[in-house]
């Protein structure tokens, strides 16, 4: 993950100097302006490439021919499902109060690449017979958007049951959606 991305979690966006990330990266503050007209310009740079990675693996995933489509699918909802794991404290830290503008444009950003990739998945499967979803750009979009908020809700529950039964909710939730046979999408999270 990008340094000044991971400061920005620990401080917090506003806690952040241009001075603590031109410590942090070990560069001169006359060549941090020389790239960004301030913090705000180059959060919005961090937050394109983080998320242009995810849409570059998304896309691999989707040009994967040794997979079938319903195996796309669920190693799609995986990956982003666990993405900010890899990264313990990416989540934890994302939530904080004084992270809102960073996760505010991730979140953004986010629902502007995925949905794309995402709504080629799913026209894959209906093309092919796999699904049947009508209306199935609509019917992501409201997937996408409703996805966070529900599971931001439940994501620090301190009952791992509570997430784990929700994760089991939204499966089924899905398959319905896609008209697919109850049990056919399980998830590993």
């Amino acid at each position: 993950m990008d340094t000044a991305l991971l400061l920005f979690m620990e401080k917090g966006f506003d806690n952040t100097s241009v001075n603590d990330i031109v410590k942090k990266v070990g560069v001169a503050q006359g060549l941090f302006y020389y790239y960004f007209s301030s913090k705000y310009e180059m959060l919005n740079a961090v937050v394109e490439r983080y998320l242009d990675r995810i849409a570059v693996s998304l896309n691999e995933l989707m040009e994967d021919n040794s997979l079938n489509t319903e195996k796309k699918l669920v190693l799609f909802l995986e990956f982003l499902l666990k993405y900010g794991e890899k990264n313990e404290n990416f989540a934890a830290d994302l939530h904080r109060d004084e992270n809102a503008i960073i996760h505010h444009k991730l979140t953004d950003k986010a629902n502007e690449l995925i949905p794309p990739i995402f709504l080629r998945l799913i026209n894959e499967g209906v093309e092919k017979g796999i699904w049947s979803m009508p209306y199935s750009g609509e019917m992501l979009e409201i997937l996408v958007l409703g996805i966070g908020d529900y599971l931001h809700k439940y994501y620090f529950s301190p009952d791992a049951g509570v997430f784990e039964n929700k994760m089991k909710v939204l499966e089924r939730f899905i398959e319905q959606m896609l008209g697919a046979e109850e049990g056919s999408l399980s998830l590993e999270l």
